[in-house]
C-alpha cells in the first residue's frame, strides 16, 4: 500500500469524511489492528494528502465543460486549507499546483475559458487589461476567484507582467556564458536575453494608454535590461576582458515598432522622435531614450 516513494496511499479512518482510500473502520478498530497498521506507516487522512493524491490528479484530464462549480469551489477551499497546513510538504504541494490545470482562465482576446495551471494566469487589473487587451496568448484568472486573491498569488497567479531575466550576482554581473575558451557576462545587471511577456504584441498594437504603460512601468524601471555592456574573455576569471555595447531582444522589439506617440498623436518609432516629443505623462528617462536611439 505504498506509492513508490515510501508513502502510504491507504489511510486509517479519520474523524472527518475523506476522499482518500482508507482502511475499513472495523479492521482499524479491531484488537491490535491500529498498532499494526500504524507500524506499516499508515496514518489518519490530512488535507495536504487529499489535495496531492485525489483533488489535483482529478484535474489532469478534466475539461472545463465537465467542471461542477460547487465541487470546484469545495476543491479550492481544500487547496487553500492545504496551503495553510503544508509545513514540511509545501515544496511538493507547490510543485504539483504549478503543473496542474486547476484554475479557470479567461483569454484576453476572445474570452474563451479553459482550465490552466496557476502560473499561466494573470490576476485581472485595469493596468493589465490595458496591456494584454486583444492578446490571444494571455490569460486572466476567472472573476469568480475574487475572495481568494491572496491565495491565488500564493499558488503562482501573476500580479505583474512577467519579466524574464537572469539574476545578477552580488557585484551586478549577469553570467551569460562560461565554457572552455570563452566567458561572457553582462555588467550592471544587463542580460541580453531578457524578455517581457506580451511586449511584442503590445507594441505591434499600440494605444495611448498601453504605450504609456510600457514606457513608464515596464521599460523605464528596467532600463538596465534594454541595453548595456557585455564583457568577454577567454578566461573564466575574466582577466584581460574586452567590452562591447549590446542591446537585448527588448530593445530590438521596441526600436522596430511604431508605438510612441509624437506631437501630432500618431505613433512613431523611437528613432523618429526626441524625448521632448513624448507627452508630459511619460517619464523623462534619458537612459532609456539613448538605449532606444
Amino acid at each position: 500500500p505504498f506509492d513508490g516513494r515510501d508513502r502510504p496511499v491507504v489511510y486509517l479512518p479519520g474523524p472527518a469524511a475523506s476522499r482518500l482510500p482508507t482502511v475499513r473502520r472495523a479492521v482499524a478498530d479491531s484488537l491490535g489492528g491500529r498498532p499494526f497498521l500504524e507500524a506499516l506507516g499508515l496514518g489518519e487522512p490530512d488535507v495536504v494528502a487529499e489535495v496531492l493524491q485525489v483533488i489535483l490528479p482529478s484535474y489532469d484530464e478534466l475539461d472545463i465543460t465537465q467542471l461542477e462549480p460547487a465541487r470546484h469551489a469545495a476543491d479550492l477551499e481544500d487547496v487553500v486549507r492545504a496551503l495553510d497546513s503544508a509545513a514540511g510538504r509545501s515544496e511538493e504541494l507547490f510543485e504539483r499546483l504549478h503543473r496542474t490545470p486547476f484554475l479557470i482562465g479567461e483569454n484576453a482576446a476572445t474570452g474563451e475559458q479553459r482550465l490552466m495551471p496557476p502560473p499561466a494566469l494573470y490576476q485581472r487589473s485595469k493596468e493589465l487589461e490595458v496591456y494584454f487587451d486583444g492578446n490571444p496568448d494571455s490569460w486572466f484568472a476567472g472573476d469568480r476567484y475574487g475572495p481568494w486573491l491572496v491565495q491565488l498569488r500564493e499558488m503562482g497567479v501573476r500580479q505583474a507582467v512577467e519579466i524574464r531575466a537572469r539574476t545578477p550576482g552580488d557585484l551586478g554581473y549577469v553570467i551569460i556564458t562560461v565554457e572552455f575558451g570563452r566567458s561572457e557576462r553582462g555588467l550592471g545587471g544587463f542580460d541580453p536575453d531578457a524578455e517581457i511577456d506580451g511586449l511584442d504584441f503590445a507594441l505591434r498594437h499600440p494605444s495611448h494608454a498601453r504605450s504609456e504603460y510600457v514606457w513608464n512601468v515596464l521599460l523605464a524601471p528596467n532600463r538596465r535590461l534594454v541595453a548595456g555592456v557585455v564583457e568577454t574573455s577567454v578566461l573564466a576569471s575574466f582577466g584581460d576582458a574586452s567590452q562591447q555595447d549590446a542591446r537585448s531582444a527588448i530593445a530590438v522589439i521596441a526600436e522596430r515598432e511604431a508605438w510612441l506617440p509624437g506631437r501630432d498623436g500618431t505613433f512613431r518609432r523611437p528613432g523618429e522622435l526626441s524625448l521632448d516629443d513624448l507627452p508630459a505623462t511619460y517619464a523623462r528617462e534619458e537612459g532609456l531614450a539613448r538605449a532606444l536611439n
